[in-house]
C-alpha cells in the first residue's frame, strides 16, 4: 500500500510492505517536485566559476559548464547517486573534485577541449563519494 502527502513543497512517500504478520518494515521516500518521473531536465548549475558546490538535492542528473579553472565541492547524502556532465564551454580549464574517490583509476584529468562533455557519475555510500567518468562526449 502506497500513500502520498505534501511537506514543505516535497512530495512525501510511504511504502507500507508487509512480511508475513511483521509491518515493521516500513520505507519513506522524499524528493522535490521537479525530480519525479514527469520531469527528466538536467539541473543547470550554469557557468560554475572556481568554486563550485553541487548539490544532489537538486537532482539526479545535473550539468553545468566550466568558465574557468575550477575546484568542485560535492554534497550528497548515503544513498544518492547523481550523473554530473560536465560542458567544457570554450575549454583549456581545469577541474578537481574535493573529497572524491575515484577507486584504482586514480584522479582523472577532465577534458579541457573545446565543446566537449565528461560525464560523471557519483554515489555515496558508507559516508564516502565514489565516482567514475565517461570522457570526450560531443557537447
Amino acid at each position: 500500500m502506497a500513500s502520498t502527502t505534501q511537506v514543505a513543497g516535497q512530495h512525501i512517500h510511504y511504502f507500507d510492505q508487509w512480511f508475513g504478520d511483521d509491518p515493521s518494515y516500513r520505507v519513506l521516500a522524499a524528493h522535490e517536485d521537479r525530480l519525479n518521473t514527469e520531469n527528466r531536465t538536467p539541473f543547470d548549475n550554469g557557468n560554475l566559476g572556481t568554486a563550485p558546490t553541487i548539490n544532489s538535492f537538486n537532482g539526479s542528473t545535473q550539468k553545468g559548464t566550466l568558465t574557468a579553472n575550477a575546484t568542485m565541492t560535492v554534497q550528497m547524502t548515503n544513498g544518492d547517486v547523481m550523473m554530473l556532465h560536465v560542458l567544457t564551454g570554450v575549454g583549456g580549464f581545469t577541474l578537481t573534485i574535493n573529497g572524491v574517490d575515484w577507486g584504482t583509476a586514480g584522479v582523472p584529468t577532465f577534458t579541457a577541449t573545446a565543446s566537449k562533455r565528461d560525464v560523471v557519475v557519483l554515489q555515496m555510500m558508507d559516508g564516502k563519494i565514489q565516482a567514475s567518468i565517461a570522457q570526450g562526449y560531443n557537447a
